[in-house]
Parts: structure tokens; C-alpha cells; sequence
């Protein structure tokens, strides 16, 4: 379970300033764009914590559990995290040997629009990309729009 240094968004970074700083259609799809290319940073609990191999990587044991923690919000809303590189998980990290996987835009909004083996609704109501800076929120709402605009480019039909 080795986390590369290297997970770098520059570019989703800018077009999130850019974007904060004058909502335009051009620069909503080049934050879209981007977005979907980035590999993000997420903290997960593992139950039981992985033990470290002989040679030096940690391993998840079998059976555990995996989950993802979500930031609640003043207001009681919660949210999962997206880390766009190393520097910004750091301001988060609660403890030393913090567990991190890498993950994919796709990966959360599996997560996010998936219900549980109960049949329960997830409690996150969106992603927050770096929680603890310069940070942006994306509602359930708004990632399904985009995940509906990403199938239909892909099929090449336009909703327009």
C-alpha cells in the first residue's frame, strides 16, 4: 500500500482559483476537464491496521475493513475528502502512520452515490476537495449533472 510522493494537480488547482475567481462556463469545463483527469489523496480507516511486510511495504490483512471518514461541515453536512497532492493531506493527517489510498474522480462518486449492503443511502451529501485550504465543494447534485454531461459526450449526444 505505497502512496507515490508524486500525486501533483497543479493544473485542477488553478482552474479552482480561476474558477473562484470568476465563474465562467469556459472555466467550469477546463475544472471539469481536470477533474476527471486528477488522481486525488483520501484518508481511510483499516480495521485491522495493516502490518508491515519484510520488505517494508504495508499490507492490508484480509478481511478488513475499509471505510472512508467523512468531514462534517458546521452545519452538520458531511463530506468525503479529496486530497489534490501530498502537502494538502498533510494539513489534514490526523496522526503519523495516517493510511491514504489514491483515488480516481470515478472512485468517489461510486462512493458517493452508492448505498450501503443494508440498502442505506451514504451520508455524503458531496467531495470536498482540500477540506483544510483553498477549498471546494461539489454537491451530489452538481457531480451527478457532470457524471450525465461525461456519459453523453461519451455516446456523442448533446444536451444542449
Amino acid at each position: 500500500m505505497r502512496i507515490e510522493k508524486g500525486i501533483t494537480n497543479p493544473m485542477l488547482v488553478g482552474m479552482m482559483q480561476l474558477l473562484k475567481e470568476e465563474d465562467t462556463p469556459e472555466r467550469r469545463d477546463a475544472f471539469v476537464q481536470e477533474i476527471m483527469r486528477a488522481t486525488f489523496l483520501s484518508p481511510v480507516e483499516i480495521d485491522p491496521p495493516p502490518v508491515m511486510g519484510e520488505d517494508g511495504v504495508k499490507r492490508i490483512p484480509s478481511g478488513s475493513q475499509i471505510s472512508f471518514p467523512l468531514l462534517k461541515s458546521k452545519e452538520g453536512d458531511k463530506y468525503f475528502m479529496a486530497f489534490t497532492d501530498m502537502d494538502e493531506f498533510q494539513l489534514y493527517k490526523k496522526e503519523e502512520n495516517s493510511n491514504v489510498f489514491a483515488l480516481k474522480f470515478d472512485d468517489y462518486v461510486a462512493m458517493l452515490l452508492k448505498g450501503s449492503e443494508a440498502g442505506q443511502k451514504n451520508e455524503a451529501v458531496g467531495i470536498v476537495i482540500n477540506p483544510m485550504n483553498h477549498n471546494m465543494i461539489l454537491l451530489k447534485d452538481a457531480i451527478a449533472n457532470l457524471m450525465l454531461a461525461k456519459l453523453a459526450k461519451e455516446q456523442g449526444i448533446s444536451l444542449k
